[in-house]
């Protein structure tokens, strides 16, 4: 019977990696921990604008909702300066962060001003209007339809 040939790795006797492959391991896990945070910062503007406009059209819906089920109006009424806005009648208030921009409009498309409310009435109609938030690359366009009081993000 033949005697089987041993491998070279294992004729060395060193099994393993090396000090060298190591530290150049470690080197480049240090380079992908180090260049994440400005990859993330930059991203964070258009996720808190997306964040915004999402918890704004939930909130809207919420008010329609309420306004239908307790057979009486209900409103948000937003205020673009302070970056906040008001749930009626149950006084909830929210903040949209500051790198937003917000520009509201009216049911016509007209600039609606700094302060501006959206009815909700008891048959779920209510006085339109549109309200546009915009941080980073991001731009939505939150419509609420006024005959149907239905409430639309475009993303």
């Amino acid at each position: 019977m033949a005697a089987s040939r041993p491998s070279p790795i294992g004729e060395s006797g060193q099994d393993g990696y090396t000090l060298v492959e190591l530290l150049v391991v470690l080197a480049i896990m240090g380079l992908l921990i180090a260049a994440t945070p400005p990859l993330i910062n930059a991203l964070r503007p258009d996720v808190e604008a997306t964040a915004a406009a999402r918890m704004l059209v939930d909130d809207l819906r919420a008010a329609r909702a309420t306004a239908i089920a307790s057979n009486r109006p209900s409103a948000i009424v937003l205020d673009a300066q302070l970056h906040s806005y008001q749930i009626m009648p149950s006084n909830i208030s929210r903040a949209i962060p500051r790198e937003v921009n917000i520009r509201v409009l009216d049911a016509r498309g007209r600039d609606a001003g700094g302060r501006s409310a959206f009815f909700f009435y008891a048959d779920g109609s209510s006085n339109g209007g549109s309200i546009e938030l915009q941080a980073g690359k991001r731009h939505h366009i939150v419509t609420d339809h006024w005959l149907t009081g239905r409430v639309t993000i475009d993303e």
